[in-house]
């Protein structure tokens, strides 16, 4: 389904990145063999031991320095953070962030993979970790990595975790994984309309076109203007060959959102070439192949309108 294509790389600019986890609350001991949902139980006590001596010294005014130094430290199996160690991994964190948010993911990574070294364990780092693989292709990894951490953000701190995890099934071509999460994931958040988008892609992919065709009727009736929805409707028309006139109104009041989206423009030419308008869907899939050049099946859709 290109008309819903980009929606994948929409959904990683839509995202809103989480809000700064308190690093403080993110310390756990940094045994190889164990699990991050073990590490997680380790957290919580070694918060509390923190919170209980900072307190006791920060009541002593006299307290040696060293012997302040030392009620920063945490001391859970392998790990001791001293306030040296914080200041580091929260520069590593800050500088990562700021790359990640400039699009230079493999630095971001690197700094990210310097920061888990010296707090494993920490689910603020490992989600960036996980974006950052994705952003650079590697799905699976980043597949791996969020379906861990969905099994420990229990608080659900990282709101965007199953979205961008679905993501990653979608890139790989996972749509029957895909549509079994989003199902669940639905149950409870009902509303969210970015998933439900996503299930209709899902669906669409498997030729379920008749449930992703009611998946987005859900959405239009409540959000009549979704772009997103608006020509994955479109599309899911011309699919079926039903409705073309409606098909390209739902094109055309997706472009009014976005009128440079490519993938929108693609809708929009097929469904023109569909209804025998010609030259219109050459002009409309032109122009999307400008803003996608390497957009192979755009590229297809063009080369197959000019062998007629």
């Amino acid at each position: 389904m290109n008309k819903s294509q980009d929606f994948l790389t929409d959904m990683d600019k839509e995202l809103k990145l989480p809000p700064k986890l308190d690093m403080m609350k993110k310390t756990v001991e940094a045994k190889p063999d164990t699990s991050l949902i073990n590490k997680q139980k380790v957290l919580q006590n070694a918060i509390q031991e923190k919170k209980k001596n900072v307190s006791a010294y920060d009541l002593s005014a006299n307290a040696p320095r060293l012997e302040k130094r030392a009620a920063f430290a945490i001391h859970q199996g392998e790990v001791e953070l001293d306030l040296s160690e914080i200041d580091k991994i929260l520069s590593l964190k800050d500088d990562a962030k700021k790359l990640f948010k400039n699009g230079k993911y493999l630095e971001a990574l690197r700094r990210f993979e310097q920061a888990i070294q010296l707090l494993p364990g920490d689910i603020d780092l490992i989600y960036y970790e996980a974006l950052c693989l994705m952003h650079l292709g590697n799905l699976k990894k980043s597949e791996q990595i969020f379906e861990e951490l969905i099994k420990i953000d229990v608080s659900r701190s990282l709101v965007n975790l199953p979205k961008v995890y679905t993501i990653t099934l979608l890139k790989q071509s996972k749509f029957s994984m895909a549509e079994k999460y989003l199902k669940v994931f639905l149950e409870t958040q009902r509303y969210d309309t970015q998933a439900m988008n996503m299930l209709a892609y899902a669906l669409e992919r498997q030729d379920k076109l008749e449930e992703a065709e009611k998946m987005t009727e859900k959405i239009l009736k409540d959000e009549p203007s979704n772009p997103n929805a608006c020509n994955s409707m479109a599309y899911i028309y011309l699919r079926r060959n039903k409705n073309l006139n409606d098909a390209l109104r739902y094109a055309k009041q997706a472009l009014l959102s976005e009128p440079q989206n490519p993938a929108y423009l693609d809708t929009l030419g097929m469904i023109l070439q569909k209804k025998g308008n010609s030259d219109s869907a050459r002009k409309a899939l032109q122009k999307a192949l400008n803003l996608d050049p390497k957009n192979a099946e755009i590229l297809s859709h063009l080369t197959d309108l000019l062998k007629i």
